[in-house]
């Protein structure tokens, strides 16, 4: 499973208030990804990626070495 939603970062924002945007989205998304395929593999890719892969990982309940993140430009 490939996450990769939420808003994107705007001008003059910063790490703090993406995630404040993005954490309601993933948290659902996490809750039914575990619901709906327990077996899966997860790939989050939403911004800022280190906090959201972390939200996914306590919201899911899944295995840590089945919840990943794939950074971009705001994490490097």
């Amino acid at each position: 499973v490939i996450v990769a939603l939420g808003n994107i970062r705007k001008p003059g924002s910063n790490r703090a208030s993406l995630f404040s945007e993005n954490r309601v989205a993933v948290s659902g998304v996490a809750r039914e990804v575990a619901r709906l395929a327990p077996k899966s593999v997860v790939i989050v890719a939403t911004e800022p990626v280190d906090a959201m892969t972390t939200l996914f990982l306590k919201e899911s309940k899944l295995p840590r070495n089945r919840v990943m993140g794939l950074g971009g430009a705001l994490d490097s």
